[in-house]
């Protein structure tokens, strides 16, 4: 006979220690008699034959089988990556990433990733939190839930990481070990009554701080998936409030509904991951995914624009990196396979020149030709780029086992350009459309920086010249030539005499002249208005660049006549490859006063009125004296006369120096260097070829008298 205090005698029936048959006498209710203890209301309220069942089993219960296969199948799987080749194998294929899980479909990912290590310390503090957590819960859930929870866990930590953090890829059992940590807290949370007294020690409370310590250290590393971790943790949280113990479960067969609607949900997701992932996919600010990838690599990370204008915004997919294009452009490629199969650029350029559509659509086409000549390349036909009308061009390569695709689009906007490129290897071209749309969607092109500074300064102060110069410059910049054009016709107006006007406006013709119907009829009324060297050597420029480069060279040409050593027009002769030598006597241009064929003296020609016309006559006289001081010079290397020295030397100095030594075996070591390939630039090629014919020469000239 024992004698309970009350205390005593619940914890007793709640443990099973008092058998159903058992004697009771309790004076409150048998009196002085004894009684069956099942027989007793205070017995049959206290125990609980399933929850007795489950702490034995909990206590003495089969081996955990299955927290062991767990364990030994990630084990081996490391064991492995021992042998060359595996480790890389695995990783490619079984890593969770998510562009190959979105793009290719490889939803596998997802739950392989939970089983992959390829570092001994990942692996053994992973194993180790596995078999403490995996073993408990197997005792105290069962296999089937433990199995649930794990898989679960990883699936959902899989999941939360694809969709958050894209350009990390993952692989470790972390979202399965984190899930079983959590489950372990919270099942001793809301179940604190079944636990006995070694049950509490690894449950609960006591697991809370190590998943704090767990999850804040993850915190701490910057290449720590977190979002696996967390979303692990929080599948482990919800599974351990929904599963019961299998002899406590709140209704029949409560535990076998919760799996199949928990493998529902997980099919219904890899389906719906699987089917939907290109319009899933992730992307981001192309600013925000830079600061991103230096953050990882531990570079400084770029300033990215939150708040004020950009010009240009796009987005890029988040799991994406820096690289190149199949036409050598810049672009952000899909680490899903080597060779840069797919790629997404958006090129802004801001150019010198008024640009076309069409010249930047035949600069491509070239790029892509020198890249792979055999390529086939559309018409270019009519297209929206970012809202504004431009081209459109698909080209096709056939890179054996992998042909990819090229969608190019380019649009001008006077010297601005922008260039869209898709590029998807063409087994993934339908699969990867939507993405591709969502891409073109996010590019937005605003107007440059530039234009906008230049309208807010003009209306600051709109009595400025400087600022409604800069803002005419701007203009015409962007494409909007005729509003510059009358900006600067009314800054004439105020006052045409001035030098400085005239040239603000040349330079607003030259750069838009592609878009000019008649930049002549400026060029000319700014030689009637002024004849000073900036203002001529403006003119020479936008002649030039409007391929009148004969025209420009007699412009000079006539100012150099009349202003002999200026040094502004010195300098645009040079930059057109003109002559500038000047007669020692008379300080004129010396092939004024001299025969360019036998070096001697002559009259100077009349003084020319400073026009166009006039330029174009003595540009092409300039052409055509060039052709025969070159139709002399070779032949006095092929007839191998001393005396054609003069036309050679006219050729590369522009006179025929006298009494200088040097003079020739410079020459001669120009000459040489000409037949061995390195060609000067002021020879002509009809003298190379013939010196190439007749080296001979070279020594003439080193022979010959100065």
């Amino acid at each position: 006979m024992v004698e309970l205090s009350w205390g005593v005698w619940e914890d007793w029936v709640r443990a099973g220690r008092i058998p159903h048959d058992a004697l009771i006498q309790f004076d409150a209710v048998t009196g002085s008699e004894w009684a069956r203890a099942e027989d007793l209301e205070m017995y049959t309220s206290l125990r609980n034959d399933a929850a007795i069942e489950w702490q034995h089993q909990f206590r003495w219960g089969p081996p955990p089988v299955l927290t062991a296969l767990l364990v030994g199948v990630q084990i081996r799987i490391w064991w492995s990556t021992w042998i060359p080749g595996v480790e890389e194998a695995l990783v490619d294929r079984f890593t969770n990433w998510a562009p190959p899980v979105l793009e290719d479909g490889e939803v596998w990912r997802l739950l392989s990733m939970g089983f992959l290590h390829v570092t001994t310390d990942h692996l053994f503090l992973n194993m180790m939190w596995l078999a403490y957590t995996g073993w408990n819960i197997e005792r105290a859930l069962g296999r089937a839930n433990l199995g649930a929870l794990y898989l679960a866990s990883v699936l959902g930590g899989s999941v939360l990481s694809t969709l958050m953090s894209p350009e990390t890829p993952s692989l470790g059992a972390s979202g399965g070990v984190f899930g079983l940590v959590a489950a372990s807290v919270v099942f001793g949370l809301v179940r604190p009554e079944l636990l006995p007294a070694r049950g509490r020690r690894v449950f609960g409370l006591a697991m809370l701080p190590y998943l704090v310590l767990m999850f804040s250290s993850g915190l701490m590393n910057a290449r720590t998936d977190n979002w696996a971790h967390f979303g692990g943790l929080a599948v482990g949280a919800i599974l351990a409030l929904l599963l019961d113990p299998e002899p406590l479960q709140r209704r029949e067969r409560w535990n076998l509904k919760v799996h199949l609607v928990l493998g529902a949900l997980s099919l219904t997701l890899l389906l719906g991951l699987f089917l939907g992932g290109p319009r899933l996919e992730r992307i981001v600010d192309s600013d925000v995914l830079r600061s991103r990838l230096a953050e990882l690599r531990g570079a400084r990370a770029p300033e990215v624009a939150l708040e004020g204008y950009r010009p240009l915004t796009y987005a890029v997919p988040a799991g994406w990196k820096p690289g190149i294009d199949a036409a050598r452009g810049t672009a952000h490629v899909s680490p899903v396979a080597d060779g840069a199969l797919r790629a997404w650029g958006v090129r802004p350029r801001n150019r010198e020149m008024i640009q076309t559509t069409e010249a930047i659509a035949e600069a491509w086409i070239a790029s892509l030709r020198r890249e792979w000549p055999h390529a086939e390349i559309s018409e270019p036909s009519s297209d929206e780029v970012a809202g504004w009308p431009g081209l459109k061009i698909i080209a096709t390569i056939d890179a054996g086992a992998e042909p990819r695709r090229l969608e190019w689009r380019g649009v001008a906007r006077g010297a601005w350009t922008l260039e869209e490129v898709w590029q998807v290897d063409l087994a993934r071209e339908a699969r990867l459309r939507p993405l591709r749309d969502r891409l073109r969607r996010s590019v937005v092109w605003g107007e440059p920086t530039e234009l906008l500074e230049a309208r807010r300064d003009a209306e600051r102060l709109p009595g400025s010249v400087r600022f409604r110069s800069r803002l005419a410059l701007a203009l015409v910049r962007t494409g909007q030539v005729d509003e510059a054009l009358a900006l600067h016709e009314a800054l004439i107006a105020e006052d045409p005499s001035d030098p400085q006007r005239w040239l603000d406006a040349l330079e607003v013709v030259q750069t838009g002249l592609p878009q000019i119907e008649d930049p002549g009829s400026w060029w000319r009324r700014a030689l009637e208005a002024s004849s000073g060297p900036r203002l001529i050597d403006a003119v020479a420029r936008g002649l030039a660049a409007d391929d009148q480069l004969e025209v420009a060279r007699g412009l000079l040409q006539l100012a150099w006549r009349a202003s002999p050593g200026e040094r502004t027009l010195k300098r645009a002769l040079r930059r057109l490859d003109l002559p500038t030598e000047l007669d020692p006597e008379t300080g004129v241009p010396w092939l004024l006063v001299h025969d360019p064929l036998t070096g001697a003296p002559r009259e100077a020609p009349q003084p020319q009125p400073l026009t166009l016309e006039a330029a174009a006559i003595a540009g092409a006289q300039l052409a055509q004296q060039r052709r025969t001081v070159t139709a002399a010079a070779v032949a006095a290397v092929i007839a191998g006369d001393r005396a054609g020295l003069v036309p050679v030397l006219v050729l590369r100095m522009g006179r025929a120096p006298t009494g200088d030594p040097d003079v020739l075996e410079a020459l001669a070591t120009e000459l040489e260097a000409a037949i061995d390939d390195r060609v000067p630039a002021w020879m002509p090629p009809e003298l190379v070829e013939a010196l190439v014919e007749h080296p001979e020469y070279v020594g003439i000239v080193r022979s010959s008298e100065p």
